[in-house]
């Protein structure tokens, strides 16, 4: 299970949102597919697949602003799906991989 979290942006007051998901959990996504929108205060961007896998679970509520380093989705297999929702549920713990 792979938590992919926001990027550190440079200007710490910008607080990102994300605009739209384009993929659903339960979709397959393989490294540089495009998950959604992200928006900062300067410029709108792309979230990309970093690895291949199962999109378990969107993390982040579209138009809700991030934290730095905050969780947006949960790419793993098939039988990581119950992992990844009680990693949800329970709040974030590191997981593991």
């Amino acid at each position: 299970m792979h938590v992919l979290r926001l990027p550190q942006f440079t200007n710490e007051e910008d607080r990102p949102k994300i605009l739209g998901w384009m993929k659903r959990p339960g979709e397959r996504v393989e490294v540089g597919d495009v998950l959604g929108e992200l928006e900062t205060q300067k410029a709108t961007f792309l979230v990309e697949a970093d690895r291949p896998g199962i999109l378990l679970r969107l993390v982040a509520s579209v138009g809700i602003p991030l934290e730095p380093r905050s969780a947006l989705a949960i790419i793993g297999g098939e039988e990581e799906k119950a992992e990844a929702e009680a990693w949800v549920e329970e709040g974030p713990k590191e997981p593991k991989g």
